[in-house]
C-alpha cells in the first residue's frame, strides 16, 4: 500500500514485523541503512528519483508485507524495488515528465532501467548512482512487469527485448519453494555474487583490446566470430585479474545459455515431445553441480520432494509421453513444472522447518 505525502520525506514500513525506515526523497539528504538491511532497496529507489528527476517532489507512506523467507533467492528484494519505484512514480506523475518520456517508453524500458537502480549503473540520459552493491541485471524485474498470464517470455538482456512467448502447458502446475540454502548478497556473499558479472566484464575488455571490437555486450562480442570462445583464450592474457580458464568458462556458459538452452526449452514447449527422457541442458550447470545438490537437499529436508535429478543445475526439460517437467535451482530457491493433481496437490502446503518457520509453500 502507497500514499502521497506532501513532504519530501519517504516512510517504508514491514507491517508484517511492524519495523520502520524512513529517509528524504534527495541526494544529499538521502539515509544510509545498514548492509544487509531491507531498507537499502527502497532508499536506493529513493535516492535514484531525486538524482533522475528535478523538484519538485513528493514522498509516500509506503507498506508492505510477505510471508517469503528472506534471502530465499525468490526476488523479493527485485520486487521491493519496483513497488517503491511505482509508488513514486504515481505520487509524482513521472511519465508525464520529459525526462522520463525520452529515455523510458515501454514496459522493457522500465524493467532495464529499474534493474539499473538497482546496480547503480546509469540508463540512456538518467544518470547513475550508488545502487544496492550488486552487479545484477534486469532480468527478475523484467519478469515482474512483463510476465503474461499462463504464458512462458523469452527476452534478450543488455538491453531488455523481448523474442517470444511460448504457451505454459494448461495441464501443468508450477511448484515453487524455498529451499532452505540462503542466498544472501552482502559481505563476501555480495562479493562471490558479483564475481560473475566482473568475470564477463573482463572477457569483453579482453576481446575489445584484442580485436577492436566496439561490442556493448558479451554476447555480442562472440556473435562477431564462429570461433569467439577459443579466440577469447588467446585474448585473455590481455587482462591480468582472471585466469583463462575463468574467462573461457564464463563466456561458454553465456554462449550456451543464449543459443543452446534457453531456445531449446522454449521450443520443447512447442514440439512434439519425444519419449526418452531428454535433457537440455545439463551441461549448463556441471560446473556447479555441488551447489545445486545442497540446495536440493535442504528442500528435501524440508520437505520438497522433488524429483531426483533437481540438482541438475539451471534448466533441464525431461520428456515423458506428453508429460513435461522444468526443474531449476538458482539462488536459494527451487521451481518445477509438474502435471496437475494428486502430485501437485502433495507439494502444495506450508512445511515447518526446524525452528517453526514456514519455509515452503
Amino acid at each position: 500500500m502507497a500514499a502521497a505525502r506532501a513532504d519530501g520525506q519517504v516512510s517504508v514500513r514491514d507491517a508484517s514485523s511492524g519495523e520502520s525506515a524512513e529517509t528524504e526523497l534527495s541526494v544529499e539528504g538521502a539515509a544510509r541503512p545498514a548492509e544487509g538491511h531491507w531498507s537499502t532497496y527502497p532508499f536506493t529507489v529513493a535516492r535514484r528519483v531525486a538524482r533522475n528527476f528535478r523538484r519538485p517532489l513528493r514522498g509516500v507512506d509506503l507498506a508492505f508485507a510477505s510471508d517469503l523467507p528472506p534471502a530465499s533467492g525468490l526476488s523479493s528484494s527485485s520486487a521491493l524495488v519496483v513497488g517503491t519505484f511505482l509508488a513514486l512514480a504515481d505520487a509524482n506523475d513521472l511519465a508525464s515528465r520529459s525526462e522520463y518520456a525520452a529515455a523510458i517508453r515501454t514496459p522493457e524500458d522500465l524493467a532495464e532501467y529499474l534493474g539499473c537502480i538497482e546496480n547503480g549503473e546509469a540508463f540512456r540520459d538518467l544518470a547513475g548512482d550508488r545502487g544496492v552493491g550488486t552487479r545484477g541485471g534486469s532480468q527478475d524485474h523484467t519478469a515482474i512487469l512483463c510476465a503474461r498470464p499462463c504464458r512462458l517470455a523469452q527476452y534478450a538482456f543488455a538491453p531488455v527485448q523481448f523474442e517470444r512467448q511460448v504457451p505454459f502447458p494448461s495441464d501443468h502446475a508450477l511448484v515453487v519453494a524455498a529451499s532452505g540454502v540462503a542466498a544472501a548478497k552482502t559481505g563476501d556473499a555480495m562479493k562471490a555474487y558479483n564475481r560473475a558479472a566482473q568475470r564477463a566484464a573482463a572477457a569483453l575488455h579482453a576481446w575489445r583490446l584484442g580485436t577492436g571490437s566496439r561490442a556493448k555486450t558479451l554476447a555480442t562480442a562472440l556473435a562477431e566470430a564462429p570461433n569467439a570462445v577459443s579466440r577469447l583464450r588467446e585474448l585473455s592474457v590481455l587482462v591480468a585479474r582472471f585466469s583463462a580458464d575463468s574467462l573461457v568458462d564464463r563466456a561458454e556458459q553465456l554462449r550456451q545459455e543464449c543459443e543452446e538452452i534457453i531456445p531449446r526449452a522454449g521450443d520443447s514447449l512447442t514440439a512434439p515431445v519425444a519419449d526418452e527422457r531428454r535433457d537440455v541442458a545439463r551441461e549448463s550447470g556441471a560446473r556447479d553441480d555441488r551447489a545445486g545438490a545442497q540446495r536440493a537437499r535442504a528442500g528435501r529436508r524440508r520437505g520438497f520432494g522433488l524429483w531426483r535429478g533437481i540438482w541438475g543445475q539451471r534448466l533441464r526439460t525431461r520428456a515423458r509421453g506428453r508429460g513435461r517437467c522444468i526443474p531449476e535451482t538458482l539462488g536459494g530457491a527451487l521451481y518445477q513444472g509438474i502435471p496437475r493433481g494428486g502430485r501437485a496437490r502433495d507439494l502444495l502446503h506450508d512445511t515447518r522447518g526446524p525452528a517453526g518457520d514456514a519455509t515452503t509453500t
